[in-house]
């Protein structure tokens, strides 16, 4: 089985570069074109289930996705949640609040660790339930840190996650194993896309 995890579309706090975590802040129009364009990449696609975090923004994205793939279940997993940034939700990133977040110097926050337990158990129960192919859509710490536990090769890696991207997950023996990631759904079907 693969595990397609989609990171939600663009929404304003994005292109303003603020730390969004728990906030429920919906897609921007730019956001709905970029999940639109992806799902028709993978239009036709047959997955045991679709599922997304509790918030908006991914909710959505799974919304538009559903209208183009063939998704027998559609469900919501608060455990896909964005990871939450305690003080810093709304703050714009900057050099100092990217040094804070990976010093893990933020009150309130959710730890990385904490981030990558709660995911990691999310998804490999979805893997152990479904035998298709699965589609999530979820956020980007949230992601990058599921991707890290997974292959601790890429602990040291700085990972970015752009807004729309695929990260491929496949299931092999039980094992849980990083394919790909932050790909242009277009890659998926064979056109050029861009990983980065």
């Amino acid at each position: 089985m693969m595990i397609y995890i989609v990171r939600h579309g663009e929404t304003d706090w994005n292109a303003e570069g603020r730390i969004q975590g728990r906030q429920d802040i919906e897609l921007n129009d730019r956001g709905r074109r970029q999940i639109e364009d992806a799902a028709k990449e993978l239009q036709g696609h047959s997955f045991e289930a679709l599922i997304t975090s509790p918030l908006s923004r991914a909710k959505e994205s799974g919304m538009i996705f559903a209208d183009f793939v063939d998704a027998k279940h559609v469900l919501v997993d608060p455990r896909l949640i964005e990871r939450d940034f305690g003080e810093l939700d709304g703050v714009h990133f900057t050099e100092d609040v990217r040094h804070r977040l990976y010093q893990e110097k933020v009150q309130g926050a959710e730890s990385l660790e904490d981030v990558a337990v709660r995911m990691y158990a999310a998804v490999k129960e979805i893997a152990d339930a479904y035998h298709g192919d699965v589609l999530i859509v979820s956020h980007g710490s949230a992601i990058t840190q599921l991707l890290k536990k997974i292959d601790p090769a890429l602990q040291k890696v700085h990972i970015h996650l752009n807004n729309a991207c695929v990260s491929l997950i496949d299931q092999t023996h039980g094992e849980l194993q990083v394919v790909d990631y932050n790909l242009n759904a277009a890659y998926l079907n064979g056109a050029d896309g861009e990983d980065e």
